[in-house]
């Protein structure tokens, strides 16, 4: 009966201590991969600035971001605004289409759509859209929108870009703007990886203590079994 009881009881241990320590490392392998994750981050900083302007132009080495901005000129205040139909509802709207052209002369085109919310106020962008990708890499989301007029650039050099039509006809912005972004490497989650390495020494430290459990345990019903065979030899002499 002892036997039976210490290896019940022994056997219903160790699983439970070798699924414990499995899920610590498997939760520990887990911390640690994701600790590696990398993401491209671009420090952005503004390398050209021009008032009344519609070109623009500046120097970018291969893989760094160019991104162009600019602010509504005062005409656009009161300018008679195309009334276009946008998410069903007609609104007052503006165009500008902006060619952005590296040393390869692919040029990537955009389209930007500005409305009027009220009379009298700016018209803000409302959506960035690329007509053309050329020779800069973009996240382009559903119908081919993006979020900013640029992109990565794919080859180093001159880039220019120009503001090639806007509609209805008016004067340019009140100012346009370049900016550089310089890409950082940067690992948001790295902090798992102390977290990782603690969950994995737990596991490991668990399966060593399990394993060497386990010896013992079998070291045990070993001296059972052979003290239960003494005690039989010695019942069978008394017969």
């Amino acid at each position: 009966m002892r036997s039976v009881y210490i290896r019940g009881k022994c056997s219903g241990l160790k699983r439970y201590t070798l699924v414990v320590a499995l899920i610590l490392l498997l939760a520990g392998a887990i911390f640690a991969m994701y600790s590696n994750f990398l993401v491209i981050e671009f420090d952005k900083s503004r390398i050209e600035h021009k008032d009344n302007a519609r070109e623009i132009s500046g120097f970018f080495e291969k893989g760094e971001k160019i991104v162009v901005e600019f602010w509504p000129a005062e005409e656009w205040q009161n300018i008679n605004l195309l009334l276009e139909k946008i998410d069903g509802v007609d609104r007052a709207a503006m165009f500008i289409y902006f060619n952005v052209t590296g040393p390869s002369s692919n040029a990537a085109t955009f389209e930007v759509t500005l409305v009027r919310g009220q009379t009298g106020q700016y018209p803000a962008i409302y959506e960035i859209r690329v007509e053309k990708v050329g020779d800069i890499t973009m996240d382009l989301k559903a119908n081919n929108q993006t979020s900013e007029i640029g992109g990565v650039v794919n080859a180093s050099g001159n880039y220019t870009a120009l503001i090639d039509f806007i509609a209805p006809p008016t004067v340019p912005p009140q100012y346009i703007e370049l900016y550089k972004g310089i890409p950082q490497k940067r690992y948001p989650y790295y902090y798992l990886l102390p977290i990782g390495t603690a969950v994995l020494a737990s596991g490991l430290i668990l399966l060593f203590w399990s394993s060497r459990t386990s010896k013992k345990v079998t070291r045990l019903k070993k001296s059972i079994r052979e003290e239960n065979k003494q005690k039989l030899q010695r019942f069978h002499r008394c017969l």
